[in-house]
């Protein structure tokens, strides 16, 4: 993954060094929010649908608040 940073745009990590996070059924996956990332394009048959989720969560006065 690319380490974004302030001096860094959307361009510039398009062009960087990337990534392949294999992924798992059954796993959750966490990131700091400091990479640019974009899903790899996959084949999907006919009558057939992909579907992501994105979830943030924060920590507050020491319960983590999750939600999709």
């Amino acid at each position: 993954m690319f380490q974004a940073d302030k001096t860094c745009d959307k361009w510039s990590a398009s062009k960087s060094k990337k990534a392949l996070i294999e992924y798992s059924i059954g796993y959750l996956y966490l990131h700091d929010g400091n990479h640019y990332h974009i899903m790899k394009p996959s084949k999907i048959g006919k009558n057939e649908y992909r579907i992501t989720l994105q979830g943030h969560g924060i920590l507050c006065n020491g319960v983590w608040n999750i939600y999709w």
